[in-house]
């Protein structure tokens, strides 16, 4: 196996691989992707990936879309947002994105497991 074009299998990791953090943000990093928005706005992922060491790009980008971002609401679900979702579902089924749009300061990722978390697995 060729492992310069199949980076994605676990043999043929490279360092640049083996470095990627995974796991919970720390608040170090938090505060440097934070400045980052500060000065570039939520933009070039990969490029403020190079001033948080070991995470990527995607990382960040996801960090501040649902993390970060003061639009994003944390915490208590509403009968009303609860009711949206499963409203969305039966319209949209299991596109989160349209149905994240009709709830205000949600993201498709926190739409998407509150479903899940109250439909207990349940198929509709």
């Amino acid at each position: 196996m060729d492992c310069e074009k199949q980076k994605n299998y676990p043999n043929c990791k490279n360092e640049e691989t083996k470095s990627i953090k995974k796991g919970p943000w720390n608040q170090k990093e938090d505060v440097l992707l934070l400045n980052w928005i500060k000065v570039y706005g939520p933009s070039k992922w990969s490029q403020c990936a190079e001033t948080i060491k070991g995470r990527t790009g995607k990382q960040c980008r996801e960090r501040w879309f649902n993390n970060l971002d003061p639009e994003v609401k944390i915490g208590f679900w509403s009968p009303q947002e609860d009711n949206l979702i499963f409203e969305g579902y039966l319209k949209n089924g299991s596109s989160w994105s349209a149905i994240a749009k009709q709830i205000q300061g949600r993201t498709e990722n926190s739409v998407k497991n509150r479903f899940y978390s109250t439909s207990n697995g349940k198929q509709f």
